[in-house]
């Protein structure tokens, strides 16, 4: 029986290889108990304590069964504070048949007692078939799942067709590519994992192709999975997005994932759809939708030269009715010289309103005109229901 777990010590073997990589998710010894004795027992830890000590005094030829199942656990352990690669309890099943052994030993005793055991190995069965259909319980089994569907939702509310979509997976990145095809379907964006990217990192050969794939894209969209440990080309891509982006938001920031959305900085302030006063442009980001009721939202871009005085201007935001009426307003502070993004939650009253950007002296109110026109002008008409 043993023998056919001898395949394993192969994969064992190339998990230490990569045992760098993993240390970030790997189990710690306390981890790797409590999720053992969590798993083994079907969720039933205080049963399987039960069983164990009426294993405990089994025969006294049961002890190379005792040896064997405890020099196995005390092996992994071992093995894991050398080469961090049981990253998922899984990866101990080769000890499943010893513990089962032991098992064995205390459910024979259990029987020997007549109804008392039988009646204690039947809430055992009957824990079992329970967390069979557990969703909690067999998440513990299959290890963390990526949140996929929550990615998913994000980009279609909020992606446009001429984003771009990138995710970093370190490693893995064979199943990765399958689960973001399945996620990505149906969705107008460009997408790739940054390993699908080729290039080496040297002579700048992986940020070249990074910038051909880009292809000027106004936005970008940037997943990574955080279980791993980084390679070269996210900070690639970082880089990348140092020089030519701005970053607006992260809608999903979890352990093991995360999301950023980049906007592209015009090329100059000549660029810019709107311009207010001498040296500070705006461009919409994203425009204003509603996101819950008696709520809007709108994401925009600011470019602010060198010349405008620092700490002296904020941005308002005002929501007029079709009357002209003012019925709701947002306000922040200029952002800093260069090009940054700027995204705002404004609570409206029902009906159609007006959005209108102005930029003012916060110290004066005194408001800087805008190019081509003496008033503010709508850059949205948006109807709250």
């Amino acid at each position: 029986g043993g023998a056919l777990f001898l395949p394993w010590a192969g994969s064992l073997l190339l998990a230490t290889q990569r045992a760098e990589n993993l240390s970030l998710t790997a189990l710690t010894t306390p981890e790797l108990l409590k999720t053992l004795m969590a798993v083994f027992s079907n969720g039933s830890v205080a049963l399987l304590a039960l069983v164990v000590v009426y294993a405990v005094l089994a025969r006294r030829q049961a002890g190379i069964i005792w040896f064997l199942a405890l020099a196995g656990l005390g092996l992994a352990v071992a093995l894991n504070t050398i080469y961090p690669v049981i990253s998922h309890i899984r990866y101990v099943i080769v000890l499943w048949p010893l513990f089962g052994l032991v098992v064995g030993l205390g459910a024979e005793r259990l029987a020997q007692k007549g109804a008392v055991g039988w009646v204690v190995l039947a809430i055992w069965i009957g824990a079992g078939l329970w967390n069979t259909f557990d969703p909690a319980f067999n998440r513990t089994l299959n290890g963390a799942t990526m949140p996929w569907r929550e990615f998913r939702t994000e980009l279609s509310q909020h992606g446009q067709a001429d984003d771009v979509v990138v995710f970093h997976a370190p490693d893995y990145y064979w199943f990765r590519d399958l689960e973001m095809q399945h996620y990505m379907y149906g969705l107008p964006m460009r997408y790739s994992l940054m390993e699908q990217i080729s290039g080496l990192e040297a002579n700048d050969e992986y940020y070249e192709n990074a910038l051909n794939f880009v292809d000027n894209a106004p936005r970008i969209w940037v997943a990574v999975d955080r279980m791993l440990t980084p390679n070269f080309r996210l900070g690639q891509f970082e880089r990348l997005l140092a020089e030519n982006y701005a970053h607006c938001t992260t809608p999903i920031d979890q352990p093991d994932m995360s999301l950023d959305l980049y906007a592209r900085a015009p090329s100059g302030l000549d660029k810019l759809s709107y311009r207010f006063g001498d040296g500070i442009g705006m461009q919409m980001v994203e425009p204003a939708h509603v996101v819950t009721a008696g709520k809007i939202a709108v994401m925009l871009g600011w470019w602010v030269a060198g010349n405008v005085p620092g700490n002296t201007y904020s941005v308002g935001l005002h929501v007029v009715d079709q009357a002209g009426n003012l019925v709701a307003q947002a306000d922040y502070g200029l952002p800093a010289s260069g090009y940054n993004c700027a995204a705002s939650v404004i609570d409206v009253p029902t009906g159609e309103h007006t959005l209108r950007p102005l930029v003012y002296n916060w110290q004066t109110g005194e408001r800087l005109d805008l190019t081509g026109s003496d008033e503010p002008i709508p850059i949205a008409t948006i109807a709250v229901q």
